[in-house]
């Protein structure tokens, strides 16, 4: 095999692994985005379930509003040194 062919294979190679990186990125978000459309669509069954049966689920939704403000609140340094992580 001459140089000259072993370079077209190998650049056919990089394109052939680019691509599958590409597939590989959409697959992944694809799974989380189904995992996280089911859970969302669970959670609504539940609510609506224990509302049928006639728990009052106001105070489950307000708990789970200020789980969520302290999640935000305590997630703000992770995100930023991910972000100065990506700039460095």
């Amino acid at each position: 095999m001459t140089i000259e062919e072993d370079r077209a294979q190998s650049g056919l190679d990089m394109e052939e692994s680019e691509e599958g990186r590409e597939g590989s990125r959409k697959g992944t978000l694809y799974t989380l985005l189904r995992k996280v459309i089911v859970a969302l669509i669970g959670v609504i069954v539940v609510l609506i379930s224990l509302n049928a049966v006639g728990i009052n689920i106001g105070p489950l939704l307000a708990g789970t509003g200020i789980l969520g403000l302290a999640i935000g609140f305590g997630s703000q340094t992770l995100v930023k040194d991910i972000l100065s992580g990506v700039f460095f």
